[in-house]
């Protein structure tokens, strides 16, 4: 993930602004420009500091976010890196540069710009459009005083108009569909000029018929030697690249879930009690079924009407107890609830809680067995015989079959609140005894674990540790984590061997560690180095081999222009910028060059470690240009070309304002000088 922010800093930086710019919007440029903290300052632009308290509260809510877009599977280790701390850096001083200029420059916003922005908030509007009235709550909601949020605004305005005129390309016909938009519809600022845009469409669309040759380094390793004497001469002439860092093998505690449950015994006792307590949890409550057969009354019917329904109800309900196991066909034939008749009058099962005619539902749960049939319900729908279809008695599951669910449970419980128990514990004894985790193991159980080749920016390889190499065993990625590294070099640990504090690796997971012995920075012995001298040795001399054969093969070609395709190559394709085919960049790049006129021809090129050999036949240009594509095209360069000049802008408005990182800047970027972060008490 963090190549993609190496590779695409530009794009991150701006992803990154998001997340920063309202922290100055809050407080405002002029309560930036004059805020003054007993902090260590990481940068300073035109004699205002930007303190490392900024950027704690940055990463905080860059890591917060993460956190929430992770879930379960977030873990600070993977996300608070380096890269990640260098990012966020740069653009707090471009932030903080943009703020400055600001202010100095008295950039601000006109009652009009603000009526604008305000407007176009999607949360100010309702069916589209700008709402007085949902302004009003949702500043109420949030506390804020519209004077307030106003005096915010106008901030944010000022300090977005500092480079965001700069490249901005406003397309008049979409701005127009919007009249609430805040930037008025206006040219472009840079516009890249129509030859630019077509040679370049020309060049992505033109296609090449080509057939590759490939010389595999692989295929020359068989064919390659390489002497002691050889491994000898290089160790001697290149050591100084295998230095190896400073680093420390360790001795560490964890206690987690699995630790604390390590030992937790369940009595019968316990089961036996937390059965009884929680029998709900094992038990199927009772179950009716019913049918019915209603009578229809309408509310306003005489009395004489209601005495006939009741006397039809009663002759149903005595004929239904004659045979029980003729209600469905009584109820198809009688009833008149449309609902139910076509089904034999069935009402599904009965909850007496939430069935919505509170008379049929006491009629169901007072018969007393499965087909016995009520006398005759009333309701404000008329009269109901009701009978009881289906009863399911209510169960509880026998102790023994839900012996070992309960045994889990009760040792599940145990551990947690053993779990809490240990970790005050483990807090108290590594600062007891700072020297050893001994009195851990001793008290707790713990076992102490040992893992080798921690330095201060990662794990070294498994051959210079030696035995228990830490990037070799379970525990790798976290031992690798900024944190624990940044715990295990604090000169408390490192110099005067004591404890680091207790670390919350994730939850329910914590580790405390020390350090077993210190090695320096050195060159391994040329026995601990050798076969990977000779594999890399031998790797050099294949592929400089398959290079050569493959550039002789070129000068053979180009010399004799044989008249039919040697054999070799590959199936025919047609490749593009566009269309790629699968092929690398490198190659890609060496066969566009190549002119129609130049066709058919032999390229070569160095594609990784092999060396490959193509044979253009043919360039076709690229055709008509499609209007919509050229658009399309032209609105990416045209951003492309503006996201360089505000690069340029924000670089000339660093110069002038004479913004630089300091030295405490390459300890904020390493994870350095912030313990309290990274310790649990």
């Amino acid at each position: 993930m963090f190549d993609f922010i190496r590779n695409h800093k530009r794009w991150m930086q701006f992803i990154l602004m998001l997340l920063i710019l309202p922290s100055f919007v809050f407080v405002g440029v002029q309560g930036y420009t004059t805020y003054v903290s007993q902090d260590q300052d990481v940068a300073i632009v035109d004699g205002e500091p930007v303190t490392r308290q900024m950027f704690d509260r940055m990463l905080s809510n860059a890591l917060e976010q993460e956190r929430q877009r992770l879930g379960s599977n977030y873990d600070p280790a993977l996300v608070d890196t380096p890269a990640l701390r260098s990012a966020l850096i740069d653009n707090l001083l471009e932030q903080a540069v943009i703020a400055q200029a600001a202010s100095n420059y008295r950039f601000s916003a006109s009652d009009e710009a603000l009526r604008r922005y305000i407007a176009q908030q999607p949360y100010f509007q309702q069916d589209g459009r700008f709402s007085a009235e949902r302004y009003r709550n949702v500043l109420a909601a949030q506390g804020l005083s519209a004077n307030d949020y106003e005096a915010n605004a106008r901030g944010r305005i000022a300090i977005e108009r500092v480079v965001e005129p700069v490249g901005a390309r406003i397309d008049p016909a979409v701005a127009a569909q919007n009249p609430w938009n805040p930037i008025k519809p206006l040219d472009a600022s840079v516009r890249v000029p129509d030859s630019v845009v077509r040679a370049l469409y020309d060049a992505m669309r033109e296609t090449r018929d080509i057939q590759v040759q490939s010389f595999k380094a692989a295929d020359f390793l068989s064919k390659v030697d390489v002497t002691d004497a050889d491994v000898q001469q290089w160790y001697d002439a290149n050591g100084e690249t295998l230095r190896l860092p400073e680093f420390v093998d360790v001795e560490y505690v964890i206690l987690d879930e699995p630790a604390a449950r390590a030992g937790v015994e369940v009595s019968d006792d316990d089961i036996q009690s937390y059965y009884t307590q929680n029998q709900s949890l094992y038990s199927t409550a009772e179950r009716r079924r019913a049918s019915h057969i209603q009578i229809s009354v309408a509310e306003d019917a005489s009395q004489a009407e209601r005495d006939a329904a009741l006397e039809r109800a009663k002759a149903l309900a005595e004929e239904a107890r004659h045979d029980p196991a003729a209600f469905a066909k009584l109820a198809r034939e009688n009833s008149q609830d449309v609902g139910s008749a076509a089904n034999g009058g069935d009402l599904g099962w009965v909850d007496v809680s939430s069935f919505p005619v509170a008379s049929i539902a006491d009629a169901v749960y007072a018969l007393p067995e499965a087909g016995a049939v009520s006398d005759p319900v009333s309701s404000r729908f008329g009269y109901h015989v009701v009978q009881l279809s289906a009863l399911d008695k209510a169960q509880v599951q026998p102790l023994d079959e839900v012996r070992e669910i309960i045994a889990e449970e009760v040792r599940t419980q145990k551990a947690g609140a053993r779990f809490a128990d240990q970790a005050s514990k483990l807090t108290n004894l590594v600062y007891d005894q700072r020297d050893s985790l001994q009195p851990v193991t001793d008290t707790l159980g713990l076992k102490i674990r040992r893992a080798g080749g921690v330095s201060r920016n990662g794990l070294v390889e498994a051959k210079a540790a030696g035995a228990d190499a830490a990037i070799a065993g379970e525990d790798a990625a976290w031992l690798n984590s900024a944190r624990v590294r940044q715990a295990l070099f604090n000169n408390d640990v490192l110099k005067e061997g004591h404890n680091t504090g207790v670390i919350e690796l994730e939850p329910n997971k914590l580790v405390a560690l020390r350090v077993a012995e210190v090695h320096p920075s050195a060159i391994p012995a040329l026995a601990q180095v050798s076969d990977g001298i000779r594999a890399q040795l031998r790797d050099e001399r294949a592929q400089a081999a398959a290079r050569e054969a493959g550039q002789a093969a070129l000068a053979s070609y180009q010399a004799e222009k044989p008249a039919s395709l040697p054999r070799g190559f590959g199936e025919k394709l047609q490749v593009s910028r566009e269309r790629a085919m699968g092929l690398e960049p490198q190659l890609l790049d060496a066969i566009s060059v190549v002119q129609a006129d130049e066709a058919p021809t032999f390229v070569g090129v160095q594609n990784g470690p092999d060396y490959e050999l193509v044979y253009v036949a043919d360039v076709t240009p690229a055709g008509t240009p499609d209007a919509k594509d050229l658009s399309v095209l032209r609105g990416q360069l045209d951003f492309m070309l503006g996201e360089g000049q505000k690069a340029a802008t924000l670089e000339a408005l660093q110069k002038v304002l004479n913004a630089k990182l300091l030295p405490e800047a390459q300890r904020v970027i390493a994870g350095e000088g912030n313990d309290s972060q990274d310790s649990a008490s």
